[in-house]
């Protein structure tokens, strides 16, 4: 399931103990994402060194993972159109 949602280099968001980090997507495997982040403040500045998260399906509810939706069409391109955050809890409760 991940396969068909993520690729390689998707920006990706997550929150742990109230901290939140912003990132890409490395690998993609059927369980979970392998991301390189760095924590970010309010302003989306980076407030640290950048380094690797396995996030798991099961906790995706639980870190807030969003992932950087750019609308991409079936020629992998999205004239015209913005790119929005997407929550992605939902891959938690379809995991289970």
């Amino acid at each position: 399931m991940l396969k068909d949602i993520f690729e390689k280099y998707d920006s990706v968001k997550f929150v742990v103990n109230d901290q939140t980090y912003r990132g890409w997507v490395e690998t993609v495997s059927e369980d979970y994402i392998t991301v390189k982040a760095r924590p970010i403040d309010i302003y989306e500045q980076s407030l640290g060194v950048v380094c690797k998260y396995n996030i798991y399906t099961g906790i995706f509810e639980k870190l807030k993972v969003e992932w950087l939706d750019e609308h991409r069409g079936a020629d992998n391109s999205a004239i015209g159109v913005a790119p929005s955050w997407t929550d992605m809890s939902y891959v938690s409760k379809e995991a289970a």
